[in-house]
C-alpha cells in the first residue's frame, strides 16, 4: 500500500463531476481530493500497522 501512486491513478480518470458520477458520489467540491484524503489516511494505517508489527482482519458477509 506504502508504493502505491494514488495521484497517478486519479490522473488517468475523468475529473470533477464526471469523476463523481462515474463513483456514484454526491459530493460538493473535487471528488479526487476527497479520495486522496481518504486514501492517504488508510495508506497511514497499514503502514503504521505494518511498522509495529500488527495485522488487520476484515470480515465482511
Amino acid at each position: 500500500m506504502a508504493e502505491i501512486d494514488f495521484p497517478a491513478l486519479l490522473d488517468r480518470l475523468p475529473s470533477g463531476p464526471a469523476l463523481a458520477a462515474l463513483l456514484g458520489f454526491d459530493l460538493r467540491g473535487d471528488p479526487a481530493r476527497y479520495l486522496l484524503r481518504h486514501f492517504h489516511a488508510l495508506q497511514a494505517f497499514y503502514v503504521g500497522a505494518a511498522r509495529r508489527g500488527l495485522m488487520t482482519v476484515l470480515w465482511w458477509d
